[in-house]
């Protein structure tokens, strides 16, 4: 692997990190790391243009998560900053590492995501089977419904990632 993608790998690891604990310890992810992220990814064009280019594969994820981020927002599913974090993410993301990286976020979000369903039915399957018994959906989906920070699961796709990439 070239010199400018193991320091891409390594300043995002680091960036991602920040943002995990961040998301973790007060719910949100600053618009600013998507402004860095942009930028980043401006002079990358320039450096690494083997790797970064102004096309349609370059912004497929990007924009494919600034709408399913829109509407799982609408939906209550995701926070606005997830998804405008994710946009700027792949456009850093090295083309050649796109597939993988979505692929890699995708089992995570489900490993996650079911983990996170099974310790709410767990803790509140009291509440649940009552719920369930009565018809009463809105209660049902509030045992269900809690949200996780999605940026420790953005950080273990990315070191996920990282070991198919160098080990």
């Amino acid at each position: 692997m070239n010199n400018v993608l193991s320091f891409v790998y390594a300043f995002m690891f680091i960036q991602i990190f920040m943002v995990a604990i961040n998301d973790v310890k007060h719910r949100k992810i600053s618009n600013q790391w998507m402004i860095l992220n942009i930028v980043f990814f401006i002079i990358l064009l320039f450096i690494a243009p083997e790797h970064y280019q102004l096309s349609s594969e370059t912004f497929f994820y990007s924009f494919t998560f600034l709408i399913v981020g829109f509407v799982g927002y609408f939906l209550r599913i995701m926070g606005p900053g997830d998804s405008k974090y994710l946009f700027s993410l792949f456009l850093v993301t090295p083309l050649l590492w796109h597939n993988s990286f979505f692929s890699v976020l995708l089992y995570s979000t489900c490993i996650i995501g079911g983990f996170s369903i099974l310790t709410q039915i767990v803790q509140n399957h009291e509440k649940i089977v009552t719920y369930a018994k009565s018809g009463y959906a809105q209660g049902f989906r509030e045992c269900l419904g809690a949200k996780f920070p999605y940026a420790p699961v953005i950080l273990m796709a990315w070191v996920w990632m990282g070991q198919h990439l160098y080990f």
